[in-house]
Order: structure tokens, then sequence, then C-alpha cells
């Protein structure tokens, strides 16, 4: 049983690898992607980040997050996640594109799921500015609503 459960979380994200032409915040425009703010009273889903202000020149190779579901449904998530940097209002992906391997964790009601994200500061112009890291999740209701939710974790650089 634990095997056929695993083989269909590893489909189930396969398929949904299937839209790699498009970045999480190209998706957030469209009407099936849902924006989820960590500040959103509503939102029961928080992204927490371990530290919210890094030295420019202390930048850490890795940063923990904590997805934290407080709601009453059972969240699925994997690996995937972006580092993005606010210019003119407008939120832009900062690091290139990543592979990462589709494994589906299941966040039960009102438990939580540490991440570890790679900063890859040789990869990225880090500079002084606001920014945040962006998940996504999928309700339970997902195979009706065909709906992805973000939430977010900022952080600044000075």
């Amino acid at each position: 049983m634990y095997k056929v459960i695993i083989s269909l979380f590893i489909a189930f994200f396969l398929l949904l690898s299937c839209d790699k032409n498009r970045t999480p915040i190209e998706k957030n425009h469209d009407s099936k992607y849902t924006n989820k703010s960590r500040y959103d009273l509503q939102d029961t889903v928080i992204l927490s980040i371990s530290t919210t202000v890094f030295k420019i020149t202390t930048i850490p190779d890795t940063v923990r997050v904590a997805m934290i579901n407080s709601t009453a449904d059972t969240l699925t998530t994997g690996l995937h996640y972006e580092i993005q940097r606010l210019e003119s209002n407008k939120w832009v992906k900062v690091l290139p594109d990543q592979m990462f391997q589709d494994i589906g964790f299941a966040i039960l009601p009102n438990h939580s799921k540490s991440f570890t994200v790679k900063m890859m500061k040789d990869q990225a112009a880090y500079k002084s500015g606001d920014y945040r890291i962006a998940k996504y999740y999928l309700n339970q209701d997902f195979r009706k609503t065909k709906k992805h939710y973000f939430v977010y974790a900022e952080f600044r650089i000075e």
C-alpha cells in the first residue's frame, strides 16, 4: 500500500512538471493560480524563514524555511522553490532555472514541514533590497479545482 501511495505522488508531480515552460511568477497571473501572502489573515498556510535580514557580505549558503499548515486540509508540496527580488514593484526571479526531484510531501492539518533553500550565491547577483522565497502547495481538492497556492517568506539583504 505504501508503494502505491508513493507511486501516485510521483506520477502526480510528474504531471505537474509538464508545465515547466512557465515559472511560478508567470503562473501567478493565471486564473487557475492563486497568490497567497503570509500576511493574509484568511490564509492559514505560512512559510516561515529562520532569519529575515542578511548582510550582503555574509549571505549564508542555505536557509531553513518551514511551511506551517494551520488549515483543516492535508496539503501537498514539493522541494521546488524560487527566490525573487522586488524590482520596480514587481517580483523578479533571482536564481537560474533549477531542477528538483518531484517528491510529494503531505503536510497534515496543524503540522509543518521544514525545507532547506540553497541561496546559490555564485549564480545569483544579490544586492541590497527586498527578497522572498516562493513555494507552492496544493489542497486536497486539487483534482477538482486545479488550483496551486503560493506562500512566501520575505527577507531583506542590507
